[in-house]
């Protein structure tokens, strides 16, 4: 079976937030998992705390591998979620302290 690409989303803020939540959208289809990227910038950033998919109460993402830092103030994060349900929903990301 070939991979194909579903969908996409994305949100962004300039200033420091405790969180961000993508708009709604869909993913459908067999055999799923979700990707999600997050990035902080601002300042002095922190390790992002958690990704859900279906908001702040939502099924957690996992974390794939470590959190990259970029020179002194960005740090990058992948997370992934292996067969998540088929709906409409948001992607949501926290961080603990910002």
């Amino acid at each position: 079976m070939a991979i194909a690409f579903d969908n996409a989303a994305s949100t962004s803020s300039a200033a420091n937030v405790a969180s961000l939540t993508t708009a709604a959208w869909t993913i459908a289809g067999a055999d799923r998992i979700l990707m999600g990227g997050i990035m902080s910038g601002a300042g002095t950033p922190v390790d992002p705390a958690s990704m859900k998919w279906g908001g702040s109460t939502g099924t957690a993402l996992s974390k794939r591998g470590a959190t990259v830092n970029i020179a002194s103030n960005v740090k990058v994060s992948q997370y992934s979620l292996v067969a998540p349900t088929a709906e409409s929903n948001t992607l949501y990301g926290d961080w603990a302290s910002n």
